[in-house]
């Protein structure tokens, strides 16, 4: 259903050349998802080829115009015509060094087709998330690294950072210790974030080149306090009663 900020026609100034108008005649729309998928299975390696469609029938995107009359840039919303994304996406999970090593992860292709009532808007773009996992003896070490596709809706797309993580952590008895880290090297990051809509236009990139890295340190606990209350209870109930017969 469409969000009450949308359904409301009340004015809302974002600065003195531009404002934020609802739409109260906006109808809900319907979507369609389909996926079509090829997998390999095997003890040391899983592979997979994801084909996905999403489609979006009139659904609720932005527009904006300029109003001659108030001399200012209207940003509004309406049911557009539509909205489909397309990605093929290849899943892996692979093993090896009896399993003290494992990768996993996936890659994908990303094309979109924003169509709206008077604008149309195409856009491609490449994503992947990849993490790998060591272990030796009672040390885990892993590896993450992300970069995902940045959303795009209507006539927007925004801002989506990418980053690696590194964890290392060592196992005790009653659970494990261990220490984090984002861009623990200095990674150069970037974020972007723009329009299509030329009126308004704007196209907004932070780079970061000098990043300090973030540490963490984490605690984790093993709980096993329902598995040992339940062995006690049947200890304590397997006990003779007065009459020889044994009770459970």
């Amino acid at each position: 259903d469409p969000s009450l900020s949308y359904l409301s026609d009340v004015e809302r100034p974002v600065n003195k050349y531009q404002s934020v108008i609802g739409n109260p005649k906006l109808k809900t729309y319907l979507s369609h998802q389909n996926e079509l998928k090829f997998s390999i299975n095997k003890p040391s390696i899983r592979t997979s080829l994801s084909l996905i469609s999403y489609l979006y029938k009139k659904p609720i995107m932005e527009e904006t115009y300029f109003d001659e009359t108030k001399q200012l840039f209207i940003t509004t919303y309406d049911n557009q015509k539509s909205f489909h994304n397309f990605k093929a996406q290849w899943n892996i999970g692979a093993s090896f060094i009896d399993e003290h090593l494992s990768i996993n992860g996936y890659v994908g292709y990303n094309q979109e087709a924003s169509k709206g009532n008077n604008y149309i808007y195409y856009r491609n773009s490449l994503y992947y998330v990849l993490q790998a996992i060591a272990d030796y003896k009672k040390f885990v070490f892993t590896f993450t690294s992300v970069q995902l596709s940045h959303p795009f809706w209507g006539e927007t797309v925004s801002e989506r950072n990418s980053y690696n993580e590194y964890n290392l952590s060592y196992k005790v008895p009653w659970g494990q210790v261990g220490i984090s880290s984002t861009n623990l090297f200095g990674e150069k990051s970037k974020s972007h974030s723009y329009t299509y809509n030329t009126t308004v236009a704007y196209d907004k990139i932070n780079s970061f080149n000098k990043q300090y890295p973030s540490f963490e340190l984490y605690l984790s606990f093993n709980l096993d306090w329902g598995k040992q209350y339940k062995s006690r209870g049947k200890n304590l109930n397997n006990s003779d009663n007065s009459d020889g017969v044994l009770q459970k």
